[in-house]
């Protein structure tokens, strides 16, 4: 129990004395109160409490409730009782206090005993309370009295006392006389118009007095001698006409081995012996309490089963000593419940020999006790599982892993600590054969004792798939599987990444059916937010998403977007013409694709919405004003809520949120064609070429100017890094600065150089930081480099690393797991711009015939991470479509981070 748990303040009083009814009441459950003008008594009610109020004769408490910092006790009886009453109230006292760390004492009395302080009631209720909980003067200060019941009438406790004679002293008495124990008056409910309820200000005055005072822990009580009182009742037989309820609620050692039925119910069982079972089937214990006592020697106590029977203890129950017993296995050590009581521990070992050293997972999983809280010893259930890395040299791990075995037992001898024993079974050992790369077939049923996934394809073709361990299903790998169905069955999954900072990835690819579905039989998964399901869509049409009608579209549907659009005349300004044309980014964005079935109670990570974008490019006998107004981009607006509000598109804020994802994802048409993993300069599409060389061009104007707008300061260490990039280029002269920037830039060995990422870092440096403020921006928008009007954050490289709050968006943490690199399929498009010249459309048809002769020869490649702001994590790849470039985007939630796949 935590050291900073608040003490729990317990109520302790006679039945009927009220105290449910003020345990509702500072606990603030709501009481319905009504009064019985015959019976002249007050009716309460608290509703959806988990003590109920009694308004009978007898007592509705019978079990200790806890809620929030106060315990309802069960009622003490005013009467004298029997000898079975009297040892079931100090079972409740045992049970309750054994529970709690720190204690408070809160005597309740009805007030009418104050006043028969002559005729001793008061006193007889001290003396019992004294007498239960074995309290002595150092228990004073975390005693406080509440006197229920009470009326307008005043009440002076202490003159009271001093003035009343009793037959004996008690320590609670003088305490109050003496000022060591508090008290407060709880009041009857008062009425106001024909309704009845207690007064809030009594509330914070009785938690107020309440808190004032000290706390004691449950050493403080003597509980071992009603420990011993219990066991002494149980062990003798009560005389015929004596009551025995309570007797019959306690179980002994004797009474469990005896038993064969399928359930042992009783409030306290003391194992006091030696217990041996040698019937099959099962048995389940349940008790409030169960004692490990043994009186005849110091021996640990033995609980024997045999490997067919289940034994099964509740989970709730309080058990004492439980280090003085252990279970012992009968012939074998049984795997029922094994799983969801496992240990699982993962040890990186590394065996050295005289040539060669060879990294080993060893992954441990044992059990320190069936389903109970007792310890299982002597045959100890130990399950080691081998895994190792490849090498290029052969090595014989089966007679590697024999001849070491004593290093693995003194691992596990020592994780176990007190275990003497331990038998260890080795489940599986990794045969070192080479990994195969892809696997075609109908339907793949992958079944073993135990499944490494790094053991089996990389890749799987199918129509359904299946993974069945009977041990242990290990996700050490990626994979990727194009079906419609994927069921994974095991009673224990491990997800064990080779750099446990990074996740492990199943890329499902398939339709929106397609599904994966974990077995109801896992019992334990461990890791498991280090797995990313990923869907994805196999063969996806671009057409179908960019449609000839896409700009209509986006005037009625939230899932078709213009994000963004810059001009691209040969100069700045708009042409007197009328005949302008831009460059766009298109954007059409689905939810949940695929399907994670049985999976809710674990942290598996999963993909929830995919995006395609593509470049347009837009040729227009209009004013540049006239565009904008008839083809709306999200960016021309402040958010996009003004933007849906603009083109008449009902939402609700699940979608804005959306929205925001998708738009997060998205970088801005420069960044996007900087960048290679975005676009590669590609002949294909000259046109898109041209159009980066020009916005390079404005680019270089802009950071060589000297009339730059107020509030535009280019930062020194900014400068630098341009600085750095221009130096790597080999600029000899201005003339020729902008040739050598587009050939460092396209140049293939480059974009191969996996420190490539840091040179064009540092050539956009200086544009991401002018996005990220308002004067820069602006400057921007008026060089037509960026087409953003938005309060959104802008999207930068760095977010890959870390994302600094901007323009009232919230910052998270995003972190790049892996750039993935794959050829994309070549798909061909229409051109569906409004108003678009005969002069775009032949060249869209050479463009269209040179990509296809291109695609003969090879694909774009470049299918790779990019970085995400908000919920969203995003895979971009280039594909050309006509006169422009598509792209598919997955994005996926995880809570506080976001792992890019």
């Amino acid at each position: 129990m935590a050291d900073d748990e608040s003490p729990k303040n317990c109520l302790i009083g006679y039945t009927k004395v009220g105290k449910s009814t003020l345990f509702n009441f500072l606990n603030e459950v709501e009481l319905k109160i009504s009064y019985n003008n015959t019976l002249k008594r007050f009716s309460i009610t608290a509703m959806n409490s988990l003590s109920e109020i009694g308004n009978k004769s007898q007592s509705c408490t019978t079990e200790s409730k806890i809620l929030g910092d106060f315990c309802d006790l069960p009622g003490i009886s005013s009467t004298k009782t029997s000898i079975d009453k009297q040892h079931e109230e100090y079972f409740s006292i045992y049970n309750a206090l054994k529970k709690l760390k720190k204690i408070r004492l809160i005597l309740l009395f009805e007030i009418d005993m104050v006043y028969n302080a002559n005729n001793s009631n008061i006193a007889i209720f001290f003396n019992k309370v004294q007498e239960l909980y074995n309290l002595q003067s150092h228990h004073l200060s975390s005693i406080h009295l509440i006197l229920t019941k009470a009326g307008n009438k005043k009440c002076n406790l202490i003159e009271i006392l001093n003035h009343a004679e009793f037959e004996s002293q008690n320590i609670i008495i003088q305490g109050i006389i003496q000022g060591k124990v508090t008290w407060n008056l709880f009041y009857k409910p008062q009425q106001c118009q024909n309704e009845y309820s207690f007064e809030t200000q009594w509330r914070e005055q009785i938690l107020s007095s309440i808190k004032n005072r000290d706390f004691i822990t449950n050493d403080a009580f003597n509980l071992e001698s009603i420990e011993t009182m219990l066991y002494n009742y149980a062990r003798e037989i009560p005389k015929i006409e004596e009551e025995k309820n309570f007797w019959d609620s306690i179980g002994r050692s004797k009474d469990l081995e005896k038993y064969t039925g399928d359930v042992f119910r009783k409030r306290i069982i003391f194992l006091d012996d030696n217990v041996t079972i040698n019937r099959v089937g099962k048995l389940r214990i349940e008790c409030q309490v169960m004692v490990i006592r043994n009186n005849d020697s110091s021996d640990i106590l033995k609980v024997e089963i045999s490997e067919d029977f289940r034994l099964e203890i509740c989970e709730n129950m309080l058990m004492v000593n439980p280090e003085k017993a252990y279970i012992k296995i009968i012939n074998n050590v049984t795997s029922i419940g094994f799983w969801k009581e496992a240990n699982v521990l993962i040890k990186y070992l590394t065996y050295t020999t005289a040539n060669y050293s060879i990294p080993v997972s060893v992954i441990m999983l044992w059990k320190d006790s069936p389903p109970c809280k007792l310890k299982l010893k002597e045959k100890k259930c130990v399950y080691i599982v081998f895994s190792y890395k490849n090498c290029e040299i052969d090595i014989d791990i089966n007679g590697l892993l024999k001849k070491n075995n004593f290093i693995l037992l003194d691992e596990v001898k020592k994780l176990s600590k007190n275990i003497n024993e331990a038998q260890i079974e080795v489940l599986h050992i990794n045969r070192k054969q080479k990994r195969l790369k892809v696997a075609e077939t109908v339907n793949a049923k992958i079944e073993g004792f135990t499944i490494f996934t790094s053991q089996i394809p990389k890749k799987y073709k199918c129509n359904n798939f299946k993974l069945k361990a009977k041990c242990l299903i290990v996700i050490d790998s990626n994979l990727e599987i194009n079906t419609e169905k994927v069921e994974i069955e095991a009673p224990c999954i491990v997800v064990l990444p080779k750099n446990p900072q990074n996740n492990i990835r199943f890329h499902i690819i398939g339709t929106h059916n397609t599904q994966v579905r974990f077995s109801q039989c896992i019992q334990k998964f461990k890791k498991s937010s280090l797995l990313y399901i990923k869907f994805s869509e196999r063969n996806p049409d671009f057409s179908k998403y960019f449609p000839n009608d896409f700009q209509e579209l986006c005037n009625r549907d939230y899932h078709y977007l213009k994000i963004e659009h810059i001009l691209i005349n040969s100069i700045f300004k708009e042409y007197v013409s009328m005949n302008n044309k831009y460059i766009c980014i298109l954007v059409y964005w689905q939810n949940d694709f695929g399907r994670v079935l049985n999976a809710d109670q674990w942290k598996i990570q999963k993909s929830t919405t995919t995006v395609y974008s593509k470049f347009y490019i837009l040729e227009s006998m209009n004013f540049k004003s006239s565009i904008k107004s008839k083809y709306k981009a999200v960016k021309d607006f402040e958010n996009i809520t003004k933007y849906l509000d603009e083109v008449k598109i009902p939402y609700t804020d699940d979608i804005i949120t959306k929205i925001e994802e998708v738009i997060s994802c998205i970088p801005s048409i420069f960044q996007m064609l900087i960048i290679p993993q975005y676009y590669k300069n590609n002949q294909g599409c000259q046109e898109l070429n041209e159009i980066k060389q020009m916005l390079i061009e404005r680019y270089l104007d802009i950071i060589s100017s000297s009339n730059k707008p107020k509030g535009v300061i280019l930062k020194k260490e900014l400068i630098k890094k341009f600085d750095r990039f221009l130096s790597k280029c080999y600029i000899h002269n201005h003339n020729d600065k902008l040739v050598k920037i587009l050939e460092y830039l396209n140049n293939p060995v480059h974009i191969s150089n996996h420190q490539f990422s840091k040179d064009y870092e540092d050539f956009l440096a200086i544009y991401e930081d002018l996005s990220n403020s308002i004067e820069g921006r602006n400057y921007l928008l008026d060089s037509n480099i960026c087409g953003d009007q938005s309060s959104y954050a802008s999207w930068t490289i760095k977010t890959g690393i870390r994302i600094s709050a901007c323009f009232g968006m919230n910052s998270i943490r995003i972190i790049i797991r892996e750039l993935l690199k794959k050829g994309v399929k070549r798909a061909i498009g229409r051109i569906f711009a409004a108003g678009v010249s005969e002069a775009v459309k032949q060249t869209a048809r050479a463009t269209v015939n040179n990509t296809i002769k291109q695609a003969a020869k090879n694909s774009i490649k470049g299918l790779n991470t990019i970085v995400s702001f908000g919920l969203t994590a995003t895979l971009f790849g280039v594909e050309i479509v006509a006169n422009v470039a598509s792209s598919i985007h997955y994005t996926g939630y995880y809570g506080e981070v976001v792992y890019l796949v």
